[in-house]
């Protein structure tokens, strides 16, 4: 079923009774309902975690390179490919400009997805694996400081907010609680959801009050587990995304895409086979992933990076069903549709509610536009 908000008016069928539907949001694909009559239909997207959550994307598959050059390593600003990168980790939105957490670079750029004009915002940073925007801010997780960063998009000042520098574990306020390795970082507008790679470990900070918590995973238990909070185990977890009171974890080095419970921290596995490579579309534990790295949501399915089979992937939430938006399973740079394009060990990735933006890095080292 897909909610849209509707301004205007929309005449459905459903089950041979009309059903009329009138700015609010309704039910437009429920089983049996079909849309008769379509007046000033519009979907209007809200940022979420980063991404724009509310209207399910209509993607072909096409992807273009919009900034950076191909396997050139740099720090230029400019347009288009006048700008280079040095390796396009993390990727966010506010809905108007795209954020990159240039790891290698150590700072975060932004890029104007209309004009293709890439500019630097912060610098200071030592290796940020991923940034987040969110009420105003960007939260980057600086992996190699054990620290997450807020960056204020208004006064301009960067700030420590969780995290003291060291790589351990241990829950507390702010500055005062341990990460290690920081990989990943998301949100639900309250919650800060970081990946403490390091840790092996899925963290929660509140945003108010700056309370860093542990929400599932064994501490330094690498290993493969669905299960309540205590027993789960990730492996390399790098990525995720949160959808209402789930939050949606690349679990890297197992290859397989987790479900968590913001509330209980409970976790199952909803794609993929725990510490079984390949490629292979396919309904839940039938498909195969190598390496899900980065990942973004529009709140009706998942679209994930694999550094290992250098594709785009997507997991309809309602189904559960994995098919493969792009990229051919070998590592290129090639523009095109499907599978006629390919992509470099691809990383960072959000959404705008009209297109994915994708970070490939290694050979590619640039920004790609999938619509």
């Amino acid at each position: 079923m897909i909610r849209r908000r509707v301004i205007g008016f929309v005449l459905l069928l459903c089950a041979g009774t009309p059903t009329a539907c009138v700015d609010f949001e309704c039910d437009i694909r429920e089983a049996n309902c079909e849309p008769l009559v379509w007046l000033a239909y519009l979907c209007i997207p809200s940022v979420i975690g980063g991404n724009a959550q509310g209207c399910p994307l209509e993607l072909s598959g096409t992807v273009t390179t919009i900034a950076g050059q191909a396997g050139v390593t740099g720090t230029a600003d400019g347009i288009g490919t006048a700008a280079t990168f040095d390796f396009p980790n993390g990727v966010t939105t506010d809905g108007s400009f795209i954020y990159i957490a240039d790891a290698q670079g150590a700072n975060i750029r932004r890029l104007d997805h209309k004009t293709r004009e890439v500019t630097p915002l912060v610098t200071g940073l030592m290796l940020p694996r991923d940034v987040l925007y969110e009420s105003g801010a960007l939260y980057i997780a600086d992996a190699s400081a054990h620290k997450i960063k807020r960056y204020d998009l208004t006064s301009g000042v960067l700030a420590d907010f969780a995290g003291d520098g060291t790589n351990a574990f241990l829950d507390g306020f702010g500055t005062a609680a341990q990460l290690n390795f920081p990989q990943g970082v998301t949100s639900d507008g309250s919650f800060l959801y970081v990946i403490d790679s390091g840790n092996t470990v899925i963290r929660k900070i509140n945003l108010a009050t700056t309370e860093v918590t542990r929400l599932s995973g064994m501490v330094a238990g690498g290993g493969f587990a669905d299960g309540v909070s205590s027993v789960a185990q990730f492996s390399g977890p790098a990525g995720g995304t949160v959808v209402g009171t789930k939050l949606y974890v690349a679990d890297g080095s197992n290859d397989a895409i987790r479900e968590v419970d913001t509330t209980t921290g409970t976790v199952r596995t909803i794609a993929g086979q725990g510490g079984v490579p390949g490629l292979a579309d396919g309904i839940q534990t039938d498909a195969r992933f190598d390496f899900p790295f980065g990942m973004s949501t529009d709140g009706f399915f998942l679209y994930v990076t694999e550094v290992g089979n250098h594709t785009i992937r997507k997991v309809d939430l309602a189904t559960l069903e994995v098919t493969t938006i792009s990229g051919t399973g070998a590592t290129g740079t090639a523009d095109g549709v499907g599978t006629a394009a390919t992509h470099a060990q691809p990383r960072g990735i959000a959404n705008n509610g009209t297109s994915l933006f994708v970070g490939d890095t290694t050979d590619g080292r640039t920004v790609r536009l999938i619509q």
